[in-house]
């Protein structure tokens, strides 16, 4: 819990800072997870 609550505190995920990023990082996830192959 106190790695979450200093995550949290940082400059960059404080009220009014730009979060585009998360939305492109899931964006990334997704488009990974639909290109991934099951091998045999």
């Amino acid at each position: 819990m106190k790695a979450v609550a200093r995550v949290e505190a940082l400059p960059r995920n404080q009220s009014g800072e730009d979060k585009t990023w998360v939305e492109k990082a899931i964006a990334n996830w997704d488009r990974h997870y639909r290109q991934a192959v099951r091998v045999r």
